[in-house]
């Protein structure tokens, strides 16, 4: 074998190594990249929303028993009238009007509105839905004597549990990809939100 030849290979060596280690940095600043809008949709969207399910399942715990997640799948706490309390379909105890609520359906509505470039496709085609459903729905009530609102709550009903389902999946996705929580946290959460 030739020092030139001997010369060669090493400059081959070299060459690859380069390649490689290069290949290997791109992979890295993708990954951080990825990493750093992972941690905004989870910040910005996805923990929010993950946060108004848990408090919402938390109300859930002191309500009668016909409030299940496959019934309600979206509630709020919200004013109707001053010191009125009841149950209604979609509006869930009452408080005076100057209080904040804790738990409105809107934050739902907003966080992914606000937040759409973070925000999966899925997500925002169900919340965009919702809202509008929303709207049809508080239309009817209020306008439409004689217009059965049955069938508008029922498809409210479907979009909400199609909401809290990608919701979970969208957070359970950032935690697992950013490696945020060990396997049984996921499959707490797995357990606490399994599909009816």
């Amino acid at each position: 074998m030739k020092l030139t030849d001997f010369i060669s290979i090493i400059t081959l060596i070299g060459v690859a190594g380069t390649f490689l280690s290069g290949l290997s940095n791109m992979k890295k600043y993708q990954f951080e990249k990825n990493r750093d809008l992972n941690l905004k949709k989870l910040e910005r969207v996805y923990a929010p929303l993950y946060s108004h399910l848990v408090k919402q399942e938390l109300v859930r715990g002191y309500l009668p028993k016909e409030f299940t997640r496959n019934s309600f799948p979206i509630f709020d706490l919200v004013n109707r009238a001053p010191s009125v309390m009841g149950f209604t379909l979609y509006h869930i105890f009452t408080r005076a009007k100057d209080e904040p609520l804790f738990i409105d359906r809107t934050d739902i509505i907003n966080i992914v509105k606000e937040n759409k470039e973070l925000s999966s496709h899925l997500l925002l085609k169900r919340v965009s839905e919702y809202e509008v459903l929303i709207y049809i729905r508080e239309c009817i009530l209020r306008n439409s004597a004689g217009v059965d609102v049955e069938p508008v709550k029922k498809h409210i009903q479907l979009t909400e549990k199609l909401i809290v389902d990608e919701i979970v999946l969208g957070y359970k996705k950032l935690i697992v990809d950013l490696k945020l929580e060990e396997q049984d946290s996921i499959a707490r959460i797995d357990q606490f939100y399994e599909k009816n």
